[in-house]
């Protein structure tokens, strides 16, 4: 038998009501009929108000579930609710941001370069937030194809930007802890500070593909690097052989730079102490000026800056 939610009757194709006894006459069929000697208790009774109770509870779950921010239901009205929500995927990501970071492990890189730059790594990825993405790109050695690893990673939106869960909290640091963990097998002994080239060139090319899928968050532009070109018939330690005059322009008239446009860049690790790094220095602002970025002189350094300080200034 199969117990009804009104009035805690039993509902049954025979007809039967619990304890075998028949339903009252005068209903036909008897399908739905009181039942006599109704002063015992009832199982069925205590099980059909239970079964109430838990369709309720569904009930609530489900409206709540589907509804919008005017309290509209499942089905189309929560589908438009939802629509309406989602918008533009630039609106989503207002405020937020899309880390990318070149990991230089070429053999200029000291162990105690490589330190520098897993710690301030580190302070990165715990100043993420909500919908942040970041990207990390290990340096290529010689053009676009060699094997390098690349990871990127969107951290959790909030589900109500105005309001900041326990949950939401825990959701986000497990994203960062996660992009933490990521990031130390970048610096793993087998790879780091072994490469013996180190071809920018390339590598910002494929950040520039990944600037250009920001979906409307502000890209900042991270190289923890000593910005020593060497690749491409270009050595530029020692100033043994820097890009001739003229290899600039030449480079933007063939659209041969990457697309950068708006993006913020930090240099980190990079000596401009000496009158060839000051010369290296100045072809990186020229570069990246004619590429669409933004570096400033106070963002071409040696050591790593504050985290909050990153960004535009």
């Amino acid at each position: 038998m199969r117990s009804g939610v009104g009035g805690g009757r039993w509902v049954g194709r025979s007809g039967l009501c619990p304890g075998g006894r028949r339903p009252a006459t005068g209903i036909a069929g008897g399908l739905d009929a009181p039942c006599t000697r109704a002063r015992r208790p009832r199982v069925g009774a205590w099980l059909s108000v239970h079964a109430a109770v838990l369709v309720g509870i569904l009930g609530l779950a489900a409206a709540g579930c589907g509804s919008g921010p005017g309290g509209e239901g499942a089905g189309g009205a929560a589908e438009g609710a939802a629509g309406s929500r989602r918008g533009d995927v630039a609106s989503e990501t207002a405020g937020a941001r899309q880390v990318i970071v070149l990991l230089d492990l070429s053999a200029s890189q000291t162990p105690a370069m490589l330190a520098e730059a897993r710690r301030f790594l580190d302070e990165l990825v715990d100043r993420l937030s909500f919908g942040d993405r970041i990207v990390l790109l290990e340096v290529h050695r010689s053009g676009v194809r060699d094997s390098v690893r690349r990871w990127q990673d969107t951290l959790p939106r909030l589900p109500d930007p105005g309001y900041v869960s326990s949950r939401d909290r825990a959701r986000l640091q497990g994203a960062r802890d996660a992009a933490r963990s990521v990031a130390r097998v970048f610096f793993d002994s087998a790879r780091a500070g072994k490469a013996l080239h180190t071809d920018l060139f390339a590598t910002l090319h494929i950040a520039a593909e990944y600037a250009r899928d920001s979906g409307g968050r502000e890209t900042i532009l991270v190289l923890l690097s000593d910005m020593l070109q060497s690749a491409r018939g270009i050595e530029m330690e020692g100033l043994r052989r820097m890009p001739p005059p003229g290899w600039l322009e030449h480079q933007r008239e063939a659209g041969l730079l990457p697309e950068l446009d708006g993006a913020c860049v930090v240099v980190v690790g990079a000596d401009a102490t000496t009158a060839d790094g000051a010369a290296v220095r100045d072809f990186w602002l020229d570069y990246f000026g004619a590429a669409g970025a933004h570096l400033g002189r106070e963002d071409y350094r040696l050591l790593a800056p504050a985290v909050g300080e990153l960004g535009c200034r």
